[in-house]
């Protein structure tokens, strides 16, 4: 039997009423309360061999650390209503964002106020698609607030990648902050990195293309740059947790830049 999910008003909310599971690695229930319109969704974009074999390779998962880490650290503001993080839903293979009809049935679905700032990890062939997702949400009028990509894939559309769900062009991303992180490779099991050079590497070293306007007050600065954070990291391609614990410029991480950006959002809203 499903756990009932309620807001905190005690209202029931049958289409989210279902069985939730306190991580991906966790099978045990419980209730879970939530506000209707939450105040920060987050979707986890999985790349090649994450949540589906991939030319023989997977599921790695090799995301569902991130989001394992995500349930704990944040486990009061999910269980508040203030984040939503569903484990079910919100992890997403790069193939789930590719196209507008996977689109509005996978994430626009789920958001149901423009207002709700959106929160994108992204690893490999889903730092690529999900960096065309930030672009695609904004320009729709979404308010794309943290885009996170995890050495992104997809340069070798054309050749190694003839085929997949991805987008074909160079990504354009619009969000408030982007942090991209690029592995150098020299780490770790050698399989995984033969993989996304095979793949194609994005290595965001140039200007963007011209911007498109979005609905939400971003500045130019903010739709036609380059990240906010742009750094290369000692990691193998497979370990997405330690990317986002990799120490960068002024002691900072992305994990540190995300968990401030939770901070920020939820206490302005309390004012």
């Amino acid at each position: 039997m499903g756990t009932t999910v309620t807001s905190l008003s005690g209202k029931i909310l049958p289409e989210q009423a279902q069985k939730i599971t306190t991580s991906l690695t966790d099978e045990s229930t419980k209730d879970v309360h939530i506000h209707a319109n939450p105040k920060i969704i987050a979707f986890f974009i999985g790349g090649a061999g994450d949540k589906r074999p991939f030319i023989g390779s997977g599921p790695n998962n090799n995301i569902v650390d991130v989001i394992n880490q995500f349930l704990k650290d944040f486990k009061s503001e999910i269980n508040d209503g203030d984040v939503n993080a569903n484990p079910e839903k919100n992890y997403l293979g790069f193939y789930e964002i590719f196209g507008d009809d996977k689109i509005a049935s996978n994430v626009i679905s789920q958001i149901h106020s423009k207002d709700i700032a959106i929160f994108i990890i992204g690893h490999s062939l889903g730092g690529w698609n999900g960096a065309h997702l930030s672009h695609i949400l904004s320009t729709e009028g979404y308010l794309v607030d943290l885009l996170v990509t995890l050495d992104p894939v997809g340069i070798y559309y054309h050749t190694t990648l003839s085929g997949a769900d991805i987008y074909p062009a160079i990504p354009r991303p619009i969000a408030r902050y982007w942090v991209n992180l690029r592995y150098d490779g020299k780490t770790g099991p050698s399989v995984p990195n033969i993989v996304a050079s095979a793949g194609g590497r994005w290595d965001v070293t140039e200007s963007l293309p011209d911007r498109d306007e979005v609905s939400h007050p971003l500045t130019q600065a903010q739709t036609q740059r380059l990240p906010d954070i742009n750094a290369t990291v000692a990691i193998n391609h497979a370990d997405t947790l330690q990317a986002m614990y990799a120490k960068l410029a002024g002691d900072s991480c992305a994990w540190w830049i995300m968990k401030s950006r939770i901070g920020d959002i939820l206490h302005s809203q309390h004012e």
